[in-house]
């Protein structure tokens, strides 16, 4: 996985697609649904989550990274994700699984909100 991402982000970076390069790339993920089967590994499972992590922050390409259905991704990692109204299952189905995510498919900052909400 190391080789893969490093062959990506080297491409990425070479083409100025990065945001701070001035490209549209402004956020990138480093794992994928991962969350759904991380259980049966235990620890070992929290052990890799930490170090895709670590990994992905190695690179610091400027853009925040997310993990897709990592509710307990480590910090500065996002969680969340959306097809953004594209169909997915059939004709205008859109999914969206943001539930419980610091931000949600339009950039809102459900974390931050409900804890601003809570201390006044």
């Amino acid at each position: 996985m190391q080789k893969f991402v490093t062959l990506i982000v080297d491409m990425i970076k070479r083409e100025s697609l990065l945001a701070p390069q001035g490209g549209p790339i402004i956020i990138t993920q480093i794992e994928n649904e991962y969350g759904n089967v991380q259980g049966p590994y235990g620890n070992a499972g929290k052990e890799y989550i930490k170090w895709c992590a670590k990994l992905a922050e190695s690179y610091q390409i400027g853009v925040p990274w997310i993990m897709c259905q990592q509710p307990d991704a480590p910090q500065p990692m996002y969680h969340g994700g959306t097809n953004f109204g594209r169909s997915t299952g059939g004709p205008y189905i859109t999914t969206t699984y943001d539930y419980d995510a610091p931000l949600d498919e339009y950039g809102k900052i459900f974390f931050f909100l409900f804890l601003n909400k809570k201390n006044l």
